[in-house]
Order: structure tokens, then sequence, then C-alpha cells
């Protein structure tokens, strides 16, 4: 025998007066609804206290009718850290049900849940274990993951089989009619975690009137007897296991079986390998171990934070105003995979009611349900109308409306936040590597931050709670990742706002001839980047990044046409034999090679700024047009400029690169560039900034509402962001060096670990997978270490440069007055 692996997991069925209304027969006895108006608070409490003290998380199965009821008792289980999960509205049992009011029940109990816990529920448990047989469909319709029903296993997970068909024995029939064997339905994507009769409190020691069978004075210490063999036996039988244990607070919060459940909990903990955890974790551990069977139907993408099954504004009508809120976080899983069966594709309804169908005794026909009309809310329509729940900012009266972004704008504003750094360093590092491997960079480097960007862009839309890439690392790596990520999102755009600051201050130096010290062109160009990042909304600015972008490229394709027109560069000697330095292959040293390398790739990695502009895009799902958009151009750019004034200039190139054409064209070019320049630095300072407001006042009402809190603290962000970038502007007074840094010390782990592993995380099915699923996921795993390799090489090779530049005397002093334009 190996070592062990045992997960004991409690369910806790809060059936209350919900179960004798909808199961029991105590719906005309005011002793049986006292009885379960006990269970609701009274024994709620006290299994509570049971946990607590022995430190479990546990998952409670929590019927609507129970949650609108008791809900600050409710509130209690949720706060302490246990999982929610679905069990009916009044423990109706589903088999009695049309598929029309199943569906009724699931839709609202699912829409009570979610905006009950701040996250949809990821596992349902059948009132009575009855599943019907359209009840799985309508479950991985609802993005539901786990079950806790069946039983075709006791002490395993499985993956759930819908759609069985049995022959039903009719003696008035020929013998032959029903001497046939079951047959199987389709298999899904659906983890069981099985139910036992056996494992359950209440049919023993519950008193239920009109039932004989549960009479309620079982000896709890015969039960014990009974589950404690169960346990016994499977760890004398089994390397790994589960454990699941149903009890209701109708019966467990009795003191004889709490006593019971103290006993036995000690005694599971004398094992060695037991750990006691929730279902959802059951479920994780399962789908990490197990692939999904080919062909198997899956669960749809989460109702309320993709496809907004949902109707819009629902959860507010139909919620309990009692009921206590908590304030959403983006910590659900979802599978991307098609939904499929049988050879043929299911289309499923994504709208505020699910297209109802059940399965024919074939199960290869999809027909209508009983109830099905023509009122059923347009899919289109519906679509449009994406549930907001767990958005950011939120759409209602008396908000202000940060939700009004297209793609178009959103492209144009991606288009502006990575255009201008690239487009004034890359050429100049050309003659670093040469020209064929600066080619290769540009285009490597631009694509796989473009993928990355995608993979980004979707995991943020699968938790669209998430604001930030810090959102999303909380959700892979828990709260001290995210810290740790909020604070190198938080340095890499105050030190690219300060390579705007440079760039404002080179031009206002070159359009001057440097006519007073450039620590004042340094902060002036502070104050109106400052001003500029002010403004609140990125739709407001967006129309700024058209004429940024704008006054960018016509200036660089200045400079491209500059270059051509001259005999020889304008940096070289003018007269003699001279060195032009065109190289098709460079030979750096480490240090130069990373640093350039980092700088070309930090040109196109600022990615992580794109998705705060996804919390204000009017529909989220568009965000890959809007990367497409953005990254083909800046590709195509980059490559064309940067390549053109290589093989014009050589290495005679100037950084930033507008300065590559003479005096005289050169305040043309930054003339024209000014505005993009200081629109650069105003969207790098409102990235940063509204990445510590949102923080900040996050699930306040000041983060959407004209109050002084609300502007006093917006203002003190982008002035602090501002006057942080300029001190280090000021400290780093060389253009490429400080993009080389923020690249090497920022964006490698942001840009390209982190996308490594959010897509880990959302595939951890494929590490067991077929072999292209297994390849794919070592890829993976090589793009986080590609990040981390990038980040200690490249941070080396900046600090080499930058105390190599401080020797050769590049950079004078700290805070000089010196030109950085090259005019004088």
């Amino acid at each position: 025998m190996g070592p062990k692996r045992v997960l004991i997991t409690y369910g806790v069925d809060v059936d209350a007066v919900a179960g004798w209304l909808g199961s029991y027969e105590g719906e005309d006895s005011p002793n049986d609804i006292s009885r379960g108006f006990w269970a609701g608070t009274v024994g709620t409490r006290r299994l509570l206290k049971l946990f607590d003290k022995y430190d479990i998380k546990t998952t409670w199965f929590i019927p609507g009718h129970s949650l609108e009821t008791f809900p600050e008792d409710m509130a209690a289980v949720r706060d302490a850290g246990h999982e929610i999960g679905l069990h009916g509205y009044s423990h109706e049992n589903p088999t009695d049900m049309t598929i029309e009011q199943q569906r009724d029940v699931l839709d609202k109990t699912y829409r009570m849940l979610t905006e009950f816990a701040g996250k949809p529920p990821r596992g349902s448990v059948a009132p009575w274990w009855e599943t019907s047989q359209e009840g799985a469909q309508l479950l991985l319709d609802y993005g539901i993951e786990y079950d806790h029903s069946m039983s075709h296993e006791d002490c395993q997970a499985y993956y759930l089989r819908t759609g069985d068909s049995w022959t039903k024995i009719d003696y008035s029939q020929k013998a032959e009619t029903w001497m046939k064997p079951l047959e199987h339905g389709t298999q899904t994507g659906l983890v069981e975690i099985p139910s036992n009769w056996y494992i359950d409190d209440l049919p023993p020691m519950m008193f239920i009137k009109k039932a004989p069978n549960s009479h309620g004075f079982v000896n709890p210490r015969d039960v014990e007897d009974i589950w404690r063999d169960h346990f016994d036996y499977f760890y004398r039988e089994y390397d790994e296991f589960i454990f699941p244990i149903s009890i209701h607070p109708d019966v467990s919060g009795r003191p004889h079986v709490l006593l019971m459940h103290e006993r036995l909990i000690e005694h599971f903990k004398k094992h060695e390998g037991v750990e006691f955890v929730t279902m959802e974790q059951v479920c994780d551990e399962f789908k990490k171990k197990n692939p999904v069977p080919p062909g198997a139907l899956m669960p749809a993408p989460t109702a309320l934070s993709s496809w907004g099954i949902i109707e819009w504004g629902s959860l507010s009508r139909s919620s309990n105003p009692r009921i206590p809120r908590p304030c959403p976080t983006p910590t659900t899983r979802e599978d991307d995979k098609v939904l499929s069966g049988r050879g043929r594709m299911v289309q499923f309804c994504r709208s505020a009611a699910i297209l109802p169908f059940v399965m024919s005794s074939s199960h290869d026909d999809i027909k209508e349900a009983p109830g099905y009309t023509n009122d059923t809310p347009n899919i289109e329509l519906e679509k449009a109308e994406v549930e907001d729940h767990h958005e950011v900012f939120k759409r209602g009266e008396g908000q202000i409306d940060f939700r009004t972004v297209s793609w178009i704008r959103a492209g144009i504003i991606f288009l502006k936040i990575i255009f201008a750094t690239g487009v004034l360093s890359i050429p100049s590092l050309m003659y670093e590597l040469g020209a064929f491997p600066g080619a290769v960079n540009v285009i490597g480097w631009t694509l796989l931050n473009t993928y990355c960007a995608i993979v980004q862009g979707n995991f943020r839309n699968r938790y669209p709670g998430c604001h930030s890439i810090a959102d999303m690392a909380q959700v892979v790596g828990g709260p001290i990742v995210k810290e740790l990520v909020g604070f190198l999102f938080t340095v890499s755009y105050v030190i690219v706002a300060a390579s705007g600051i440079i760039g404002v201050s080179t031009a206002l130096n070159a359009l001057s001839l440097h006519s007073i010290c450039t620590v004042w062109f340094s902060f002036i160009a502070t104050v109106i980047i400052a001003g500029c990042a002010s403004v609140r909304k990125f739709s407001h600015i967006g129309w700024l990044t058209w004429v940024g972008f704008a006054s960018v490229y016509i200036a660089v394709f200045i400079i491209v046409i500059g270059v051509t027109t001259r005999d020889r560069p304008a940096a070289a000697p003018q007269t003699g034999d001279y060195d032009f330095g065109y190289r098709v292959i460079g030979n750096p040293s480490f240090t130069t090679g990373i640093t350039a390398a980092a700088t070309i790739f930090v040109s196109s990695a600022a990615t992580s700024a794109f998705l705060p502009v996804i919390s204000e895009m009017r529909k989220p799902k568009d965000y890959p047009k809007a990367v497409y958009f953005s990254m083909t151009l800046v590709t195509a750019s980059y490559l064309t400029f940067s390549l053109v004034i290589y093989a014009w200039c050589g290495k005679w190139i100037a950084s930033p690169s507008l300065g590559s054409a003479g005096i005289t064209v050169k305040r043309i070019a930054y003339g024209i560039a000014l505005p993009g320049l200081i629109i650069s630095g105003c969207l790098y300072v409102h990235v940063a900034a509204k990445y510590l407001f949102v923080r900040i006042l996050r699930n306040s009402h000041h983060l959407q509402a004209n109050t002084v809190v609300h502007w006093g603290t917006w203002l003190s962000c982008t002035i602090s962001v501002a006057a942080i970038s300029f001190i280090l502007a000021c400290a780093i007074p060389i253009f490429n060096y400080v993009l080389a840094l923020v690249g090497a010390l920022c964006f490698a782990p942001l840009a390209i670990s982190l996308p490594g592993w959010l897509w880990l995380y959302s595939h951890e099915g494929y590490l067991k997978g077929n072999v292209l699923q297994k390849a794919m996921y070592a890829v993976h795993v090589l793009l986080v270490l590609l990040g981390a390799f990038m980040a200690v090489g490249g941070t080396y090779g900046v600090i080499v440069q930058i105390n190599q530049a401080y020797a050769d005397g590049q950079i004078s002093s700290a805070f000089s007055c010196a030109d950085n334009s090259g005019s004088i």
C-alpha cells in the first residue's frame, strides 16, 4: 500500500423550514415548521461552532427558502469561509416537477446564491438526492461543475453519465418486452461526488411523523459504528479515497449527534493522510488527475460571469433586501470546451431563459419541453444586455457610467499605450543586435505579447470582477501574489510614465534649443501630464489618443523621409571617411544584448494596461478585436520604421529616434510629436492611478459618485504617480535604459510569466491529456520560465549598462540640467 490521501468533506443541507414544505409533509403542522426554524437558527449556529472548533471548512447546500428566511445565519456561514451550493428553493423533489418548473427553480436560486456569495455556485445537491433525467443537463447549462446526488461510487469521485435508460417491467406484456439491459447515456464533464444513504444523518435520526422508517430515535453510537466502519474499510482497502458526509442542522445540531461528530472527527484525525476539505476542492483535485472523457457534454461557461444567462437587473429584482451581500470576488473557474455529444453539436440558449428540452428514450433527439412559449426572451437582445453583477463598474441610476468605450476606441487606446515608446527606441537598438536579429526580436516579441494579451483578456472576461492584472493574480495565487503583482504593476507604469516625461522634456529641449534647465522642462512635462491624466474615464481620454497616435506616427514618418534624403546621417561626421556601422548580424555582449532585447520586448509589453480598459468597454467580449487591430499595426510600424531608419543611419541613430535626421527636421518632428508624447505619459499615469483608485475605493459608493472622497482620492492618486515618475525621470534620464529597466524588472513577470500561469490555471487538465495537450502545457511552463529569465538577466544587464553610463559620463548626475535632445 502506498501513501494515503483521504479527503473528508462535510455537506450540510440546510433544509430547515423548506424541508417540511417540499419533502417531509409537515406544511400543515405549526410544530414541524417550528422545528424547521430551530434548524435554520440554533442548529446552524451549533454546527458552525463545531466546525470552528476543529478548523474545518465545509460545503453548505442552502435552499433559496432558507437563504431568504434566515439571512443573518446564512451570512454567518458564508463569512466563516464555507462553500455555498445549490439545493432547490423549497426542497422540491425534481422528479415531481416539469422541466419548466425545474428550470425556474434553478434560475432563481442560482441568481440568489450568486448575489449572496459574490460568485456563482459550483456545486449542487438535488433535494432527496432525486435528480431528474433532464436535471443534469440543466446543471451543465448553468455551468455547474459538480453534483452530489448520485451513487455510482461510494468513495471515489467520477464523471457523471446522463440519460441512461431502462425498461420497466409491465406484467401485462410479454416477458421479451422488458428483458433488456440498461442503456448507457451520454458522458459529461460534470464531476459527481457520490451520495451515500448510509453516511447521512437524516434517515435514522430525524423524527418525521409520516415516515415510519425515520422515527428519529436511533442510537447515535449505532450510526457512529456504521460511519466508522465505512471509513475504516476504505482506509484499509484504498490508498486514495474521498469520504463525503451528508448532514443537516435539523439533525446534527442536536446535542447527542454533535457529540457523535466530535468522536468521529477525532477518530478520522488520528489517521495519516487525512484532510478535511470542501466539495469544490474535491472537484478540483479530481479534475486535475482525471481528464474529461472525449466527446463529453461540458458545463457551459459560468452563467453570470461570462455569457449573460441571467437577464439584466434580475439580481436586484429577485433579491431579499435583508440578505447581507458580500463584495463580489472573481474566484470561479470555467471550462472553455465546446458543448457537444453523441456526434452532434448542441447549441444552448444563453439568455434569460434557457431553451428547455428533455431527452427522448433513445437519447438521440432534443425536443421542446412543455411550457416553452414564444415569450422566451430574445437571445441576441439578452446577450447584448450582459449581466454586470461581477463587473467593477456597474450600470445604474445615480451612478457614473464608466463603461462607454467601444472596441475601436479601445484599440486606439491600446495603440497609443504601445506605439510611442517602441517606435522611438527600437531603431537605435538595431545597431547593437544587427538588422536580422533585430527584426526577429521585433516580430517575436510583438507576437508573443499579442498572444499573452489575448490570454489575459480571455481570463479577465471569465472573471469579470478582475479590474487589473493584480486581481487575476489573486485568482491563481491568492492575496500574497495579488499584492506582489499589484506592486509590480504600479511600479512598472510609474517607470514607463517617467519615460513619457523624458520624451516630453526632450521635445521641449529640441524645440527651444535647450533654453532652460532640463529639470524644469521635466517639471513642466509632469504638470501637463498629471493634468491630462486626471480625466477620470478612458472614454474621455480616447479622443486624445487619436490625436496622440497620429502625431507620433506622422513625426516618425517625417524622420523616415528625412533620413532617406541625406547623403550621410546627421549625427555622423559630415566630411571624410567614417564607419557607417550597418550590420546584418551584430555581436553584442550579454549585457548589451539582453538590454536591447528587454527594450524591444517592453516596447510592446504594456498589455497589462489593456485590462483596466476592458472594465470600461461597452462590450468586453470585443476585446480581442481591439488587441488584434492595435498589435497588427504596431508590429508592421515597428518593423518597417526601425529597419528603414537603421538602413539609412547605421549606428548614428539617436535615442529617441526623432533626432536622427538633423536639427531642423528633429525640431519639426518633435513639434508634431509633442501631443503624442504628452498623451503617452498621460495614459501611463492614468493606468497606474486608476489601479490605485479602484483598489482604495472598490466596493464603496464613492467609487462611482461625485463625492469629495471620490475626487480627493482620484486626484491624490494621479498627482502622486506623476510626482514619483518625475523623480525617476530626473534620476535616470536616458530613454532606452528607463524602458529596459521596466521591461526586465516589471513587464517580464507581468507580461510573460503571469499570462503563462493564467493559462496553466485554466487548463490544468491538459497535464494528463493527450500528447498535443501535454505539449501545449509544457510550452506554457516554458513561458513562465522565459519571463523569469528575462526578469533576472534583463535587470542585471540594465544595471550594468546604467553603471557604465555613469562611469562613461553619458549621465553626468541625477537631476542634471544638461540638454537631453542633442540640440547643442
